[in-house]
Parts: C-alpha cells; sequence; structure tokens
C-alpha cells in the first residue's frame, strides 16, 4: 500500500461536526420539517465535486429500496454503502466531505433499516439531492 491510500483511509474516518449531515431531521422528521429538510439537501447536493451523474448513480441503488420488502432493505443499504466506498476509493468521487456525509448517513440508516419510516425519509432526501444537484449546472 502507499502513503497515499494510508493518509486517505485514516482521513475518510474523520468527519468534523461541520461536515455532519442532520440525520435526525432526515431519517426521523423528514418532509416534516420541510424548510430544514430542503436546506440539508440542498447543501449536500452543493458540493462542487460531486456531479449530477454520481449522485444519479447513487440513486439508481436508493429508489430501489422503493420495491423491495423490509427485510431487504438492510441488503440493498449495504450495497449502496459499498458501492460508495468502490467509488471513493477509485477516487470516481473526490469529494471527501461527500463521502463522509453519505457514509454517515448510511450506517445511521443501516443500523435502523427495518423502519419503514426512515427508509421512505432516506429515499425523499435523496430524490431532493439529486433534484437540488441540477440546480448548480446552471
Amino acid at each position: 500500500m502507499n502513503n497515499q491510500y494510508d493518509r486517505r483511509s485514516v482521513q475518510r474516518n474523520e468527519i468534523s461536526v461541520s461536515e455532519r449531515l442532520d440525520v435526525g431531521l432526515i431519517l426521523d422528521s423528514g418532509m416534516e420539517k420541510t424548510e430544514d429538510f430542503i436546506k440539508e439537501a440542498e447543501n449536500f447536493a452543493s458540493d462542487p465535486k460531486i456531479t449530477t451523474n454520481q449522485l444519479r448513480d447513487l440513486y439508481d441503488l436508493v429508489i430501489i429500496l422503493r420495491d423491495i420488502p423490509a427485510d431487504s432493505a438492510k441488503r440493498q443499504i449495504a450495497k449502496i454503502l459499498i458501492k460508495l466506498e468502490y467509488a471513493y476509493r477509485r477516487q470516481s468521487i473526490k469529494s471527501q466531505e461527500f463521502y463522509n456525509k453519505f457514509k454517515h448517513l448510511l450506517e445511521t440508516l443501516l443500523k435502523s433499516s427495518d423502519d419503514k419510516k426512515k427508509v421512505r425519509n432516506f429515499i425523499d432526501f435523496m430524490e431532493a439531492v439529486v433534484a437540488y444537484s441540477k440546480d448548480k449546472n446552471r
């Protein structure tokens, strides 16, 4: 392993307070707190190092959660987490901040993947992120 990879592995696990998403708002409240929910989505989508295509690739995996039984959600969330990790390590996702935020969100969701409301709120959030990512390309 080269030193660059080692440094990246260490940095990957460090999430500053400013980089954290309001996971409780996203997963627990969702659209009930519409204004705050939208602000989180806008902030998440505003990362200039993330392209709309990269978000769509992840979103394509997320929307599968709509059509699968609740007992299969954990496996699908794990697949999304693996895809994120793969993309980050291959450096097709270049934003460490985006990686850290999304990984934290997925890991939190994975712990409560049997909660249909949280899964639905996660899907809603990703739909909003993709929608607001299109604004940055204008």
